[in-house]
């Protein structure tokens, strides 16, 4: 196998991601035609993963191995990359060739690296023979990618129905809220069918430009949807593609998400521009403003019909100008009861202020005086007559909340839950709640029926859900949002026990889990093993139940427990069977990694009471030799000694003292994060005696401990956007650079190089000589 040495893995995947902008924009700006460029991008991330994945061990993370190109053509690409396959004779290692050759003179590699992968590269014919020998097999085998098939198409529709079903059955889906889940069958089978009908790719050949143009251009075109359908579509397809990945469809979700990631804002206003919509999606578009009901078919056509005479309408009506509520509210009250007398209402107080208790909202109220009373608002002054209802009943009767305020009241709560006011968010909706449950009926038993009293624009189904998944977060803030959460959870189950089954097992399985949460833990229980009586076949109620036993850093931890209720929904259940069975793997492997811990800090305990040391100071570091090994085989999840021993390396290192610690706050001052580096060196330097480092993971590692200036930088930036938790609106996303930033340490310790490069290089006077240059100036 040839190998070059005086290469470090870490570093040269750092470089490149640093670097890979820089060349991309240089291929942009030569003129090389956008196939050709997609080619080109998807190839190189493609090899350096692949690469990556091959050689993220301590045996080849100091060597470049020249051999892998071979690999890489002729087994990789047949088995995992199809989508490269018809690309023309030689196109490959050329591009992979340009690609080494750049990274060769921006200093990335050594000359004598570069020029073997030149060497190796340069027997195109070699390299490519036994690959276009697969691709003519592979194209002659399925000579329908080449040109457009209804059997493929009902294929691919076919496959994808069936990864809906999984996905939606899968963990994956459970971080998507539940409008996000009604959306997610629709966009995920338009997102397949537009990437054959039009790009002619099955589902393993997505890639970020195919992912692009769907996103950017066919979806604000084609569908005609709310604004929630498209806010949808990134965090369903960012899930899905996850999903496919842990499946063995497609091997490049991280690529996928982070450029969905950056599309998010993107495609929701490309969505609501009309000068991106299609003819089609224009005229659905305009007929649903009308008011057409666009699911009858003989409705929309005569819609159609009279287009002309409508558009013709619109054109006259330009120049009008209409009421705003503004302009409504800068009414004194008898103006507005005068105006609405004109136009036809005979308003009186007293009959005003009984029908507020009769009608949910100022639009019901609205359609009430139509159908009573002849009024003679034309045009602009038919808003008018609700807007004046609107104003009136918050003036005259502000005691009765109507659907209008209460839809404000629940759209304020999402925006508060954006910004991260979990408790404040809560406690508005709560309050809104209250408001509701005035409105429900002993008839209403289900919430489905109960969505008749609320008119607005939220769904109450999706609503009281979000409810209850908020209240968890804001009982991790606040322990009394549990009890509310646990109260809250109670009312819905009696209030509507006929609820659809999943929703109301979700419903007390939550209550159960606060019980647990605030410590009662016997009333949990109860609560539980009433949950797996009532629901014998829902899996969710024995993995949440097994959840609370299973936490290796919580003080109920017992696997014996954990154990035998995974093992109960293994007898009960028939479906979702592999996500106990996987919970009960990551179960036993954890015990493993208790195991494992316990036995290095055993060891270290023994190394240390040989040592002249302070009764507490063995403690301290045993504390954090402790916290480090939890972070290295727990989070890590590296549970066997082995996979300890060969997967370790400097980058865990830099994760748990420039992110975990801080952020995890086991260190609470400048000083205590001195402490914590100095005690982790002492403790890797222990362990150095039964675990081997290569050369240039010694030197790595060494660094990253005597960077004390580094890490007090990180520190005191954390404490700043968490000091400003509660006031900065966007503490998320600062919170989320400052997580991923840790990764900086190599080019601020590039940088530190150099300086003491230059400095090295500077003249040193003796003290005589700078004396005498002193006396002389």
């Amino acid at each position: 196998m040839m190998k070059y040495t005086n290469f470090n893995l870490n570093q040269f995947i750092t470089e490149c991601k640093n670097i890979l902008p820089k060349y991309f924009n240089s291929l942009n700006n030569s003129n090389i035609s956008k196939i050709n460029f997609n080619l080109n991008k998807h190839l190189i991330v493609t090899f350096l993963k692949e690469y990556l994945k091959h050689h993220n061990n301590k045996f080849n993370r100091s060597q470049f191995n020249i051999s892998f190109f071979h690999k890489f053509f002729s087994e990789l690409i047949p088995k995992n990359h199809p989508e490269f396959l018809q690309a023309p004779k030689g196109k490959l290692p050329e591009i992979l060739k340009n690609f080494f050759n750049y990274l060769s003179l921006q200093n990335v590699l050594k000359k004598e690296v570069s020029q073997g992968i030149v060497r190796e590269l340069e027997h195109k014919t070699e390299l490519t023979k036994e690959l276009n020998e697969k691709s003519f097999k592979l194209i002659s085998n399925q000579s329908d990618l080449e040109e457009y098939s209804d059997r493929k198409l009902n294929q691919i529709v076919k496959k994808s129905k069936k990864w809906i079903l999984e996905f939606l059955d899968s963990n994956y889906s459970k971080n998507l809220s539940i409008e996000e889940i009604n959306h997610s069958g629709f966009i995920i089978e338009c997102f397949f069918e537009y990437l054959y009908n039009y790009f002619l790719k099955t589902p393993e050949q997505i890639d970020e430009g195919y992912l692009e143009e769907i996103c950017l251009y066919l979806f604000p075109r084609k569908v005609s949807a709310e604004e929630s359908c498209f806010t949808a579509i990134v965090p369903v397809l960012t899930n899905f593609f996850l999903f496919l990945d842990n499946n063995g469809v497609i091997y490049n979700a991280d690529v996928l998400c982070k450029k969905l990631n950056n599309l998010h804002k993107r495609i929701v206003k490309s969505a609501s521009n009309p000068k991106n919509w299609g003819m089609a999606k224009s005229l659905f578009m305009n007929a649903k403003e009308a008011g057409i009901d666009v699911n009858n078919e003989e409705e929309l056509n005569r819609y159609f019909n009279y287009l002309n005479i409508l558009n013709l309408a619109r054109i006259n009506m330009k120049n009008r100008e209409f009421w705003s509520t503004k302009d409504v509210e800068a009414l004194e009250t008898k103006e507005i009861i005068q105006k609405l007398r004109d136009f036809g209402v005979p308003f009186e107080e007293e009959q005003f202020l009984g029908d507020v208790h009769r009608f949910y909202s100022a639009s019901e109220l609205e359609n009430e005086w139509n159908s009573n009373y002849a009024i003679n608002a034309k045009g602009k002054d038919e808003d008018f007559i609700w807007m004046a209802a609107s104003v009136l009943w918050k003036r005259l009767a502000p005691e009765v909340i109507n659907s209008e305020q209460i839809n404000d009241m629940m759209q304020d709560g999402y925006d508060l839950v954006a910004k991260n006011k979990i408790i404040e968010g809560c406690t508005l909706w709560l309050k809104v709640w209250g408001y509701l449950k005035e409105r429900f009926r002993p008839e209403m038993r289900s919430i489905s029926e109960a969505e008749q009293v609320f008119s607005g624009l939220q769904s109450l189904y999706n609503w009281c859900g979000d409810l209850e998944r908020e209240l968890y977060n804001a009982g991790l803030k606040d322990d009394k949002f549990f009890e509310k959460r646990i109260e809250y959870c109670k009312e819905f189950v009696e209030l509507f026990p006929e609820s659809n089954g999943m929703y109301i097992s979700g419903m007390i399985r939550a209550m159960a889990e606060s019980y647990f949460a605030l410590k009662i833990i016997d009333k949990g229980e109860d609560v539980f093993k009433e949950l797996v009586k009532n629901f014998p076949e829902n899996v969710w109620g024995y993995i949440c139940w097994g959840d609370q036993y299973s936490n290796i850093g919580s003080d109920l931890y017992n696997f014996d427990k954990a154990r035998s209720v995974y093992n109960l929904g293994l007898e009960k259940c028939t479906s979702d069977r592999e996500i106990l069975l996987e919970r009960i793997k990551d179960l036993e492997a954890e015990r493993e990694g208790m195991k494992l811990k316990e036995d290095l800090l055993s060891i270290y305990d023994e190394f240390l009471s040989k040592k002249n040391l302070s009764k507490n100071g063995i403690k301290k570091k045993i504390d954090h030799a402790e916290h480090f090994l939890k972070f290295i085989i727990f989070h890590c999840e590296m549970y066997d000694f082995e996979i300890f021993a060969e997967e370790i390396s400097a980058e865990e290192i830099l994760k748990f003292l420039g992110y975990w610690s801080i952020q995890q706050k086991i260190i609470a001052s400048k000083s205590a994060l001195i402490e914590l580096i100095r005690n982790i060196k002492s403790y890797i330097s222990h362990f150095q005696d039964y675990i081997v480092f290569s050369d240039e993971e010694i030197k790595e590692i060494r660094r990253i401990l005597n960077s004390k200036e580094f890490f007090t930088k990180r520190f005191k930036s954390f404490q700043k956007i968490n000091d400003n938790m509660f006031n900065d609106e966007n503490k998320f996303q600062k919170l989320r650079r400052w997580r991923e930033s840790y990764l900086k340490w190599y080019e601020w310790d590039e940088s530190k190089k150099r300086e003491n490069e230059r400095s090295s290089k500077k003249v040193r006077l003796s003290k005589k000589t700078r004396k005498l240059f002193k006396d002389i100036i």
